[in-house]
């Protein structure tokens, strides 16, 4: 469902496109570790709406990588326009020697907000969203292939 959704409303919207179309390298995969998976194609738009903003993290993940193949930052999950902007915008100005120090300051950032808002369901996904700038901070830049053979792992353990 998180990925079905990233695709047909994240990644529809105007602003999303010409980003990724002009800075970026796009790759899609699904894959589980065993070859490549079959993704449901429709849901229904109750199904749709129902999609909480940081869903299907141990499933979906958006890495953004220097060509070298160490990756500077790190998404999981399904967000709308109005997070996927200014992660990708955050993680394309990033310096690969500050990527610890920039990506506590960015969960410092979004935790301020967490304090301001009164939505349960912006609560959550605001906390959420700053876990993964806090898990960049920790890790710092890392191989992309060691990280994606992790997730493999990870979701062959679940039974995925």
């Amino acid at each position: 469902m998180a990925a079905y959704k990233l695709r047909m409303v994240t990644f529809a919207d105007p602003g999303i496109k010409k980003l990724l179309r002009r800075h970026f390298v796009l790759v899609w995969s699904a894959y589980d570790g065993r070859g490549q998976i079959e993704m449901r194609n429709a849901f229904t738009p109750e199904e749709m709406g129902a999609t909480p903003l940081g869903f299907g993290s141990q499933n979906v993940k958006m890495f953004v990588a220097l060509p070298d193949g160490n990756t500077l930052s790190q998404l999981g999950g399904y967000w709308s326009p109005e997070f996927l902007l200014p992660f990708l915008e955050f993680s394309r100005a990033l310096d690969p020697a500050h990527v610890k120090t920039a990506n506590q300051g960015k969960a410092a950032e979004v935790l301020r907000g967490v304090k301001e808002e009164t939505r349960p369901d912006r609560l959550s996904a605001l906390r959420q969203f700053a876990s993964w700038f806090q898990w960049v901070a920790r890790i710092g830049v890392q191989p992309i292939r060691g990280q994606l053979e992790q997730a493999a792992k990870a979701a062959l353990r679940r039974g995925c």
